[in-house]
């Protein structure tokens, strides 16, 4: 069987679009930048959603070497990198969380090496782990995809989305990292604080008593049993926050 020059750079035209946007989407989004995907895996899914929406649809015939193809393509990364950050924020909320938590109790030298956020505490390990597992729960991956998939419907290929309108959007978006990361963390930070209050007083009362080696064992001991009490109502905060993250990714199509 003999295919024809011309005929795989048709093709090769068709689906450049849509995995610029997609791999963007990827390389941005929270859920597919962890190590358990690997490289290939990614590739895999990207090309697949490409092919569908490549047959699904109509696709502009232009040159990606001209100057019209160089613009479409940078605005397919720029759309696919936007809609993946808007998710990236929920992350960064339960990242500051755990920070916030660990620096109440103690252990903000304790760190361990994220891929995706780098070194981050332990307290916000445990918590991206919850969030990842709820996201999972709520079929967050499904409707992750299936928004990605509508957005060619309603942005399509060649078409420009409101620049400005997007950058405040983002940036008002941007705003839920610490407000996010404050309501998860402010039961244990308040509860630890009324520990520190308490440890002040005995302080007070006993002087000659060594506050240092009394008080950092009972912030440590009080801190986790305030992380395991509380843990069922953050998951519960995470799966309405990661509901607003998909609701503000749908609205940003709109």
């Amino acid at each position: 069987m003999n295919i024809e020059l011309g005929t795989i750079y048709e093709q090769l035209l068709q689906i450049i679009f849509p995995l610029l946007r997609i791999g963007a989407f990827m390389l941005a989004s929270p859920l597919f930048t962890v190590d358990a995907l690997n490289l290939r895996f990614r590739i895999a899914i990207a090309l697949v959603l490409a092919v569908f929406i490549m047959n699904a649809g109509s696709l502009p015939e232009v040159d990606i070497l001209s100057v019209s193809g160089i613009s479409i393509a940078f605005t397919e990364v720029f759309i696919g990198f936007v809609l993946g950050f808007i998710l990236q924020i929920v992350i960064a909320a339960f990242t500051v969380a755990g920070a916030f938590v660990s620096n109440s109790i103690g252990l903000s030298f304790a760190n361990i090496i994220d891929p995706a956020m780098g070194n981050v505490p332990v307290i916000s390990q445990l918590l991206l782990i919850l969030g990842t597992l709820v996201f999972l729960a709520l079929d967050g991956h499904i409707v992750l995809v299936r928004n990605l998939v509508e957005s060619f419907a309603l942005i399509p290929i060649g078409n420009y989305p409101d620049f400005s309108g997007w950058f405040n959007f983002v940036v008002d978006w941007s705003a839920m990292t610490f407000i996010g990361g404050l309501i998860l963390a402010l039961p244990a930070v308040v509860s630890l604080l009324i520990v520190n209050f308490g440890l002040a007083i005995v302080t007070r009362a006993a002087p000659a008593m060594n506050i240092f080696s009394i008080g950092f064992s009972a912030l440590m001991i009080c801190g986790f049993i305030f992380v395991y009490i509380y843990m069922p109502g953050a998951i519960y905060f995470m799966r309405d926050f990661w509901a607003s993250g998909v609701t503000t990714f749908s609205s940003l199509l709109l």
